[in-house]
């Protein structure tokens, strides 16, 4: 049997683990063969021998830069020298791009409001995602404004929340409702406004104060983040 792993664009994928087993009948559990299989430069792992019976490929750890997707790969070996092809597609890891008046960074002015832009690049499966949150927590010198917007999805798909840390830093949290509706969509930029405390002063060696999102999902296949 071979096994070719590539992504949404047929790129071959080197680095993906699988482990395969044969399937128990009777009662009897699964049977894994071998120990852990390795695709290749070209993206492909190749087995043979197999004795006659029905088998199964699953995917343990994902190409750096991949989400995981453990759906199992079935494949029935029925006659000796039997040619069997199987491949299996990963998406890439969502990503959150963090930006402040369009830069990384920005010259501080105490009392001044700025825009914080999130942008969010979406795989080509995110219709098929389970949970997609996006949290942002403000720096200590920073205070939320009261505004966000939304372009890319409708705002009203999208469950806004504000909380604290036990520092008593602000938390913004957005959550997906529908992603099924996200299909298709490859961007989505989250905007909001954020004003620089009176208090606020910069460390040495700061060029601006910092914005960290974090991103927490699973994509429904095993694949987590």
């Amino acid at each position: 049997v071979e096994l070719t792993k590539v992504d949404d664009d047929q790129k071959a994928l080197a680095g993906a683990q699988f482990e395969l087993y044969l399937k128990g009948t009777n009662g009897v559990a699964d049977t894994k063969i071998g120990g852990t299989y390795t695709t290749n430069e070209s993206g492909k792992i190749s087995v043979d021998g197999l004795d006659y019976g029905d088998y199964y490929f699953v995917e343990t750890k994902a190409p750096e830069g991949y989400v995981l997707d453990t759906t199992k790969i079935e494949f029935t070996v029925t006659k000796a020298g039997e040619v069997i092809s199987k491949s299996l597609v990963n998406y890439e890891v969502p990503t959150i791009i963090k930006d402040i008046e369009g830069a990384e960074r920005f010259d501080v002015e105490p009392g001044t409001e700025y825009t914080y832009n999130l942008t969010l690049n979406l795989p080509a499966n995110i219709d098929k995602y389970t949970e997609y949150v996006v949290t942002d927590t403000l720096d200590s010198r920073l205070t939320y404004a009261d505004k966000w917007s939304v372009v890319g999805v409708n705002s009203e798909n999208i469950k806004f929340t504000e909380s604290e840390t036990t520092e008593g830093q602000e938390v913004l949290t957005w959550t997906v409702n529908d992603l099924k509706a996200l299909k298709g969509v490859e961007q989505v930029v989250i905007s909001f406004e954020a004003k620089i405390k009176p208090d606020a002063v910069l460390a040495y060696g700061e060029t601006g104060i910092p914005n960290d999102a974090t991103l927490q999902f699973n994509n429904g296949l095993g694949g987590t983040g």
